[in-house]
């Protein structure tokens, strides 16, 4: 049986009915093992997500990676480790963010594009393929769950051929889906005192109220 969970209180601020789907369904994702894609634009919150998954999950160690990130040195080791001496400059041993994250969640982020070579190797993590770490002659299987965090619908990347249809059958267990701010603006109140407490906090004072013609120029922006 699972247990209850509760949602952080510094965690997705808001009270409309969209953004307590989106705290609900935080929960229920939290009390599955299953990997998840999370779809949403510049600012939705999907790190803040994938923080109150992990949070919620309640279990092994939250670990975050840019794409290129991965995309910028030898591919395999970033992603599996390497032993000393494995690859010219390779001066020590090293956990690869696939073993940094074995028993917790990998978080994959800015996803939208990636290499075909990358995507093979997430792949085999997905379908839990032996991995082999640069100079190992010895293999291991992955336990972790992988969250991906993309700006653009999956099916649209695979109609583009940026994303390969398998990987997408793989990571596609379960899907949550954030909207901008602009379309949910109820919550901006919530949203700028939950802002203003968490400085007034870091400073030790009292958090100010924000006046009404502030609060207005704030819904005024383009969000």
């Amino acid at each position: 049986m699972h247990r209850m969970a509760t949602l952080d209180p510094d965690g997705f601020v808001g009270t409309s009915v969209y953004s307590m789907g989106v705290q609900a369904r935080i929960l229920f994702l939290g009390a599955e093992d299953c990997h998840v894609i999370v779809v949403g634009p510049t600012g939705s919150g999907k790190l803040v997500v994938t923080r109150l998954i992990h949070a919620a999950w309640g279990r092994g160690g939250l670990v975050r990676v840019a794409a290129a990130q991965l995309e910028g040195g030898p591919m395999r080791s970033e992603l599996f480790g390497a032993i000393r001496g494995a690859y010219t400059g390779a001066d020590r041993d090293r956990k690869g963010f696939v073993e940094l994250a074995h028993g917790g969640i990998l978080v994959i982020d800015d996803a939208d594009d990636w290499s075909p070579a990358l995507q093979l190797f997430l792949l085999d993590v997905a379908e839990q393929v032996a991995l082999w770490p640069v100079g190992v002659g010895r293999s291991y299987l992955a336990n972790l769950r992988i969250i991906v965090c993309v700006q653009t619908p999956p099916e649209q990347l695979v109609r583009e051929g940026r994303w390969r249809p398998d990987l997408l059958y793989r990571l596609d267990q379960e899907r949550l889906t954030l909207l901008p701010l602009g379309e949910h603006l109820e919550d901006l109140p919530a949203l700028a005192a939950h802002a203003l407490a968490r400085g007034a906090a870091a400073r030790g004072v009292r958090a100010p109220v924000l006046a009404p013609a502030a609060l207005r120029g704030l819904k005024a922006c383009g969000w």
